[in-house]
């Protein structure tokens, strides 16, 4: 998965049905990646707290992102 063994991605899957078997049928045996269920507001500041960079597709976590000084990459949807 990656070049540096001691990073990992941390992915809490949407409820999404759709998003769900697609994110679990690529990345669910891959070294290195840990899919997790969705997690509640603290846990996710947490975990954004501990983490060098966050990626969103909504942008919903740029606040969080910026308190803790953690870069976040935003991801354009194809819509």
């Amino acid at each position: 998965m990656t070049h540096n063994p001691d990073s990992i991605l941390i992915y809490p899957v949407h409820l999404n049905p759709i998003v769900r078997e697609i994110a679990y049928s690529i990345l669910s045996d891959q070294e290195g990646i840990f899919l997790l269920e969705p997690l509640d507001f603290a846990d996710m500041v947490n975990l954004i707290a501990r983490s060098y960079l966050v990626f969103s597709h909504t942008g919903g976590l740029q606040e969080e992102s910026a308190v803790f000084s953690t870069r976040e990459i935003l991801l354009k949807s194809k819509r």
